[in-house]
């Protein structure tokens, strides 16, 4: 990861990669995913919001990536059934613009970004880096207040 513009990340330090939940209701998109980021991250991957679920229950995902038009469950939907102790940073990908769903996985969701497919590989690998951070820096910060109220 040489040209990461975060070189401090587990991936870039050789510490073990950063879990992704991908979750889409089209196997190809999958399959796509997988492929392209399995060197930088341990990717996991969901044809439904109920299989993310099941997923997010077991392991210890960072990073959250949802499409948002998917059946029985939408990607705000599979979003807003995260359980409240999963802290894995949110982002949605749709191909379609629909400012009422983005406003909603904003105000309701708590996405870090809401994209439009199709997507640049080296954007997205960079968004997700980004979130990932995001994630490690967050998780920091809560450590230091657990510790300090304690003391």
């Amino acid at each position: 990861m040489q040209n990461s513009p975060y070189p401090h990340s587990p991936a870039a330090m050789g510490q073990e990669k950063p879990s992704i939940l991908f979750v889409d209701d089209e196997e190809d998109n999958l399959v796509v995913f997988r492929s392209m980021f399995r060197r930088h991250f341990k990717v996991f991957t969901a044809m439904s919001g109920e299989e993310g679920l099941r997923i997010l229950n077991s392991e210890d995902i960072s990073l959250v990536i949802t499409d948002q038009r998917m059946p029985k469950m939408t990607g705000i939907q599979f979003l807003k059934n995260l359980p409240p102790s999963k802290d894995a940073i949110r982002i949605i990908l749709t191909g379609y613009s629909d400012m009422d769903s983005a406003l909603e996985a904003i105000n309701h969701c708590q996405v870090y970004r809401y994209l439009l497919k199709p997507w640049d590989k080296e954007e997205l690998k960079t968004i997700m880096e980004g979130a990932v951070e995001e994630h490690r820096q967050r998780r920091a910060h809560r450590e230091r207040v657990s510790v300090s109220a304690a003391s």
